[in-house]
This record gives structure tokens, sequence and C-alpha cells, in this order.
């Protein structure tokens, strides 16, 4: 590529500030390849943020000097911000829905405990409520049972007491 050197830079110079802006896109691409690769895990990917938001601060330094100073190292600058924008991307995007599916798991948990506690708790009131009324009923029957037995017997006793008296001589 033939760049004309900016008034006041000798080619030395020009090329001290092409070494540094390439190194500063060289960094930033190692900086966007890692957080890519620890993007993608949920939670555990927000690492890439941090990662990122330096290998864009370094681009953005190796893009500002290739292009005042017109030196190299333009494209590597370019190319490490995007890989760290797109680490963060989906260092975001892979956190949320981890969050969304841990969100969805409590909630399905959390109904299926309330639904057993009030199930078990309904069954506890219904087993309780139910045995009050047999008891109830039980108790009224008894009393029936007593009463109709108790009449049957007095019944019984004075059928007998009066063939009894019926049979005995003398009378």
């Amino acid at each position: 590529m033939n760049v004309k050197t900016p008034p006041g830079l000798s080619d030395h110079t020009r090329g001290e500030l092409g070494m540094v802006a390439i190194g500063l896109g060289i960094v930033a691409v190692v900086m966007g390849s890692v957080g890519l690769m620890v993007s993608w895990v949920p939670f555990l990917g927000l690492i890439a943020l941090p990662v990122g938001a330096i290998g864009v601060v370094l681009a953005g330094v190796g893009l500002v000097m290739a292009l005042t100073r017109k030196v190299n190292g333009l494209g590597l600058s370019i190319l490490g911000g995007a890989l760290c924008v797109v680490a963060a991307i989906i260092a975001i995007g892979s956190t949320s829905m981890g969050v969304a599916a841990v969100e969805t798991a409590l909630e399905e948990a959390v109904g299926t405990a309330v639904e057993t506690v009030t199930s078990s708790a309904l069954e506890v009131a219904t087993g309780a409520v139910v045995e009050k009324a047999v008891d109830v009923a039980l108790g009224a029957l008894l009393e029936r049972v007593d009463g109709a037995l108790a009449t049957v017997v007095d019944t019984a006793v004075k059928a007998i007491d009066a063939a009894v008296e019926d049979r005995t001589p003398g009378n």
C-alpha cells in the first residue's frame, strides 16, 4: 500500500506508529477471540464483557492511529473491535437465555411445590372433616340403635312377663 507520509513524520516514525497500531489491533483480535470462546457459556460468558470492552478501546486507539497517521493496522483494529463487540453480544444473549431457563425451572418447581402442599393440606383437611362427619353419624346411629334396642328389649321383657303370667297356675 502506497501511503504518503504526513508532514512532520519521518518514515522511521511512521513505521514505529504502524507497528504500534498493528500491535493494538492484534491484542484486540486476541481479546475478541478469547471473549468469543467464553461468551457462549451462560453466566460465565459475562467475563467476555470486560474483555470485550478493553479490546474495543484498544481497537479504537489502533484504528484512530491507523487513520490519522496513515499507517498500517487498520484491518486488524477493525477485526479486533468487531470480534469484541460480537463476543459481548453473544455473552449477553446466552446469559439472558440462561436466566430465562432458570426462571422457568424455578416457576415450575415452585408451582409443583405449591400444588403438592395445597393438595396435602386439602387431603388432611378433608380427612379431618370426613372423620368428624363419620363420628357424628356413627354417634347418632348408635343413639338410635340404643333407643330402638332398648325399646325392643323392653317390649320383649313385657311380652315374656305377660306370657309367664298367663302360664302360671292360679291366674
